[in-house]
């Protein structure tokens, strides 16, 4: 928790969000059967934007409990998240 100083998690927390859109971006362009040989590469910001979404709720917890929570914080964690968020819909939806 670093208040009002630079925090490389805020930074960081965006990496698996714009490698999932690139890896979207790279998949689209393939048709029928080649989309289904290219998807693995969506799993690469999956994996990991679970350690960091993880990562998120932990600070989200500490914060809680030193004082408040700040809203780049939680937005950061979203954003981190969004990757996971997307795989686990597409699981639950797909059956």
């Amino acid at each position: 928790m670093t208040h009002g100083r630079f925090d490389w998690f805020h930074i960081a927390a965006w990496v698996p969000a714009v490698a999932f859109a690139a890896a979207l971006a790279y998949v689209a362009g393939f048709e029928g059967w080649g989309r289904w040989s290219a998807a693995p590469v969506l799993l690469i910001p999956v994996f990991l934007s679970l350690p960091l979404a993880v990562a998120g709720l932990l600070r989200i917890r500490a914060e809680r409990v030193s004082g408040g929570i700040r809203a780049a914080t939680l937005l950061s964690t979203s954003v981190a998240a969004l990757p996971l968020a997307w795989f686990l819909w597409r699981l639950v939806v797909s059956r």
